[in-house]
């Protein structure tokens, strides 16, 4: 049975869900090289059937994002962990195509809890760092795109892979930062498993 169609023998279904994200900051300049991040995800996960075999599916999660960070110029080098900790509300529609397999499709809006760098650079042979509170320095919310596909099986457990792409800058005053601008977005794809209460 599928997760739409036993979502709709109850009218609505509830669960819980934690994820590996691997996360990374899309970025239009050509300085700064940016690699991925490992993190976690985990919160509470709905569905509410529409019609046949689409269904709406809110979610609230925790998690954590960023990216490390490469920069080079000169007798300047630079390298940091961006770490950046979300309230996400993915509003997904899914359509269940054969045996319990979903697509899905939604918008996403993130509320930032934190962001701090953690750095190393290096001028001209003398080291430095430390771990700054970047927070103010961030955009409170950050507004994206997921796609992805969805596994339920025995009725009550649940497999997503899902990637997110955001549509809002990430540092508005990256002056602060001591960026050129580079127009960072995140990017992240999210493995998750879950268990839906009856």
């Amino acid at each position: 049975m599928s997760f739409a169609s036993q979502a709709q023998s109850s009218n609505m279904g509830i669960g819980i869900k934690v994820g590996y994200n691997s996360s990374s900051m899309k970025n239009s300049g050509d300085i700064i090289t940016t690699s991925g991040k490992s993190g976690i995800s985990f919160g509470l996960m709905g569905l509410i059937p529409i019609s046949g075999n689409l269904a709406f599916q809110p979610e609230v999660l925790y998690s954590q994002q960023g990216a490390e960070q490469e920069y080079s110029s000169g007798g300047f080098s630079y390298k940091g962990t961006m770490s950046m900790d979300y309230i996400n509300v993915p509003l997904m529609l899914t359509y269940t195509v054969f045996k319990g397999v979903a697509i899905q499709a939604g918008p996403q809006i993130g509320f930032l809890m934190s962001a701090k760098n953690d750095y190393e650079d290096n001028y001209l042979g003398y080291q430095d760092g430390d771990e700054l509170d970047i927070k103010d320095l961030s955009n409170d919310l950050d507004i994206g795109l997921n796609l992805g596909l969805g596994y339920t099986f025995m009725e009550k457990y649940y497999v997503d892979a899902r990637y997110n792409m955001s549509f809002s800058e990430l540092f508005p005053d990256q002056e602060g930062l001591g960026f050129e601008q580079a127009d960072f977005k995140n990017r992240v794809f999210q493995i998750s498993v879950g268990y839906r209460f009856k």
